[in-house]
């Protein structure tokens, strides 16, 4: 894989990750289970239970903490 293929992919990803909250809350609400969203998602229950009450900070619940370093 090539640099292009790897951004592209990375590009893709960051698409899809980007509404993750808004895809559990319509799969909830159109009567999956949140045992299924989490076993279709791989998200812990618990980032799940805080998608659906609408907790700050829920967006962030993957990501990396800044430690303050640069990443490069």
């Amino acid at each position: 894989m090539g640099p292009e293929e790897a951004e592209q992919m990375l590009s893709e990803w960051a698409s899809i990750t980007r509404d993750r909250d808004t895809r559990v809350r319509t799969a909830v609400a159109a009567g999956l289970s949140k045992h299924r969203v989490h076993r279709i998602t791989g998200i812990g229950r618990s980032t799940i239970d805080r998608i659906l009450a609408g907790t700050p900070g829920a967006e962030r619940a993957n990501s990396v903490p800044d430690r303050g370093q640069d990443d490069h």
